[in-house]
């Protein structure tokens, strides 16, 4: 990731749902303990409507993506197709901001 990137803002937990837009700040750096590396990212835009994990596996589109497949995460990459499915269960636009 690098600065100017998109991300979303994912509920983890009970919710498991998308709910809105970041953008990266910052290039990946270490964390002062050494042990994991990290980003900055800033709120940019809420989701109309949140996205759940439930109506991602629900479609059927997205067996492929990591968020569908493995259980425990922090980040994965999103292809256009599924940013543009997503931003349009979200009602936003469907283009990348």
């Amino acid at each position: 990731m690098q600065p100017g990137d998109p991300v979303y803002i994912y509920h983890t937990g009970k919710e498991r749902r998308i709910v809105g837009i970041a953008e990266v700040t910052s290039f990946p750096y270490v964390s002062p303990a050494g042990d994991e590396t990290l980003i900055r990212i800033a709120a940019r835009q809420e989701l109309v409507q949140a996205v759940t994990l439930t109506s991602i596996k629900n479609s059927g589109l997205f067996r492929d993506w990591d968020l569908v497949r493995l259980p425990r995460l922090s980040v994965v990459p999103v292809s256009e197709s599924q940013w543009e499915w997503v931003m349009e269960m979200g009602t936003m636009e469907a283009r990348k901001p």
